[in-house]
C-alpha cells in the first residue's frame, strides 16, 4: 500500500465519522519549516496530527523534529479521555487492525 492509498483510506475513515482534515497537497507552497506531517485531523474530542508512511518507510530528519516536538499528545486508552491533541505515525498494518478507525472514532 503506497502513502497515496492509506491517505486517501483514512481520509475517507475521517468523512464517515464528520470529522474535519487537511492535506497539503504540494508542500513546496507552504510557508515555514519542512516536516509538517501529512494529516490534521479534528474532531469534537480531539485533535489528531498524522504522519502517514508505508510500512518500511522512514521518517525524515524534519519529520523527526516536528513529530518530536509535537509529541507531547498521548494516546487515549479504552474510556479515557482524548487529550487535546494526539501524535502518530500511521501504516497500512494500523489501517488493517482497526487501529486507524478506533482512533479516529474517539475524536468523533
Amino acid at each position: 500500500m503506497t502513502e497515496a492509498d492509506l491517505r486517501s483510506a483514512v481520509c475517507e475513515l475521517a468523512d464517515r465519522h464528520k470529522l474535519l482534515w487537511h492535506w497539503c497537497a504540494d508542500a513546496r507552497r507552504c510557508c515555514g519549516p519542512r516536516g509538517l506531517p501529512d494529516l490534521i485531523i479534528a474532531g469534537r474530542r480531539g485533535l489528531i496530527i498524522a504522519e502517514l508512511k508505508t510500512e518500511d518507510g522512514e521518517t525524515s530528519a524534519p519529520q523527526d523534529l516536528w513529530l518530536w516536538t509535537l509529541g507531547r499528545g498521548t494516546h487515549p486508552g479504552p474510556g479515557e479521555a482524548c487529550e487535546p491533541y494526539q501524535v502518530h505515525v500511521w501504516r497500512p498494518a494500523q489501517l488493517r487492525d482497526g487501529t486507524i478507525g478506533r482512533v479516529l472514532e474517539a475524536i468523533a
